[in-house]
């Protein structure tokens, strides 16, 4: 049984800076619960939701899933040859599992926010997935790495952009990215805090002055905002959509997402970036979501083990 002492304890017992919002069988445990945290690789949870919803609703199909990625032509205008060769051979599916051998876009990214920090210039301001392209590695791994995981953040950028192309294409329209995620998640689920770049009220961030997370303008891949109480939203709302819709179910199991993790069976993501953590979990066959957000290392990654340890050991 969970209980508010125990969470006290773990925080007090490991020095921990963090929010929290648990709903444990729909009793509430929180913590300033309503400040907005960078969520790092959470963003990826976003994505992987968004290519099951879009599967759900028949604009992406079994067969999209398996043939080469789908991206409209000014997107690849934006990519080297190499990335744009790669792509000819691997699939949607081996993007978003991180099978694709393709490289990153967020370390070039960091190295010009590392640069205008050094030179007192201004910071970048993208706000497309588009955007962050002109960042993307301009080689790939050897082409025996198809198909086994390597992690990276490109590869769930160009998910985004795939799901934008099928999206638009099914339907007839030319939204954005982000205006098809606030149409499928933000807006549905009445995620108020939810932003892509630094709010301007109720932000926390590392405080050292160097830590550059404020400046980090979030993609699909990495770096959206949002609290601990919205983000608890979230994954109760994909436990029951897990749950009671079995094509859904189906689909995230047997191509083996990365956001599904068995032992304890559960729905969820991990983001850390310089001296924040961020940890999202939602158990499939209980009644109870976990979130936990910090600007203070990898203090949410502690807090989360600790709490799964307790409650299924």
């Amino acid at each position: 049984m969970l209980t508010q002492k125990i969470i006290t304890d773990i925080i007090q017992n490991n020095n921990l800076q963090v929010s929290y919002h648990i709903d444990y069988n729909n009793k509430i445990f929180k913590s300033n619960n309503n400040k907005i945290y960078p969520i790092h690789s959470i963003s990826k949870f976003f994505t992987n939701i968004m290519l099951v919803l879009l599967y759900r609703d028949n604009i992406i199909s079994e067969e999209d899933l398996h043939k080469p990625i789908l991206l409209e032509k000014d997107v690849l205008s934006k990519l080297s040859k190499n990335v744009k060769d790669r792509l000819k051979n691997i699939s949607l599916l081996q993007c978003i599992k991180h099978e694709a051998g393709l490289k990153d876009y967020l370390n070039k990214y960091h190295k010009e926010l590392i640069k205008c920090y050094s030179n007192k210039l201004n910071y970048p301001n993208p706000m497309d997935p588009e955007d962050f392209l002109v960042y993307a590695d301009k080689d790939v791994l050897d082409k025996n790495q198809i198909g086994k995981r390597n992690y990276n953040n490109l590869d769930i950028l160009l998910v985004s952009l795939s799901l934008k192309y099928h999206y638009n294409m099914k339907t007839n329209k030319k939204l954005s990215y982000n205006d098809i995620l606030n149409l499928y998640l933000v807006n549905k689920l009445k995620l108020n805090s939810f932003s892509i770049t630094k709010p301007d009220k109720n932000a926390v961030y590392p405080e050292a002055d160097d830590d550059l997370t404020r400046y980090v303008n979030g993609t699909p891949a990495s770096g959206y905002w949002i609290s601990s109480k919205d983000l608890c939203k979230l994954g109760k709302w994909t436990n029951k959509l897990f749950n009671s819709d079995n094509k859904i179910k189906k689909f995230i199991k047997n191509n083996e997402l990365d956001i599904y993790w068995n032992d304890p069976l559960r729905l969820g993501h991990w983001g850390f970036l310089g001296s924040s953590s961020s940890a999202l979990e939602t158990y499939l066959n209980k009644n109870i979501t976990i979130v936990v957000l910090s600007n203070h290392n990898n203090d949410a990654h502690i807090f989360m083990d600790k709490i799964r340890n307790l409650l299924f050991s």
